[in-house]
């Protein structure tokens, strides 16, 4: 079930695969710790990494689309916005203890990552890719 890069994610933007590359790490570290029953502590610390990192990589996606004026900005940006809300509702509800970092989590994460980044950043690679961003 471990979430792992591999070829099918690359979207030929080293930046954004890099960034993407430290959302696999911290979705995989978070079902690790899942897994080996790690304290509260250490899955808080994992979350609110991941929903950092997750608000900043996708500041910096929409900030080069915008820069290059990518057509499909506006539905990118909805995907990302919805997420964003999923997620930190969840965040909330693991703060106030109302769910736990459940298997049901752990396969919205990884599906959304792989569904996202293979879905619809993909669409991206190409524009980027002809104006010279790699």
């Amino acid at each position: 079930m471990a979430l792992q890069w591999n070829d099918k994610l690359n979207v030929n933007v080293k930046i954004l695969n890099s960034q993407h590359r430290r959302l696999i790490f911290l979705v995989s570290e978070l079902h690790n710790f899942m897994c080996t029953g790690k304290p509260h502590d250490m899955l808080c610390k994992t979350l609110n990494s991941l929903s950092d990192y997750t608000v900043y990589h996708f500041r910096e996606e929409e900030r080069l689309m915008m820069l290059h004026g990518y057509q499909d900005y506006d539905l990118h940006k909805i995907e990302h916005d919805n997420f964003i809300i999923k997620l930190r509702e969840c965040k909330k509800k693991y703060d106030a203890g109302r769910i736990t970092v459940s298997i049901e989590l752990m396969i919205f994460l990884m599906d959304w990552v792989n569904g996202h980044i293979i879905g619809t950043d993909k669409k991206y690679s190409q524009f980027f890719n002809d104006i010279g961003v790699m």
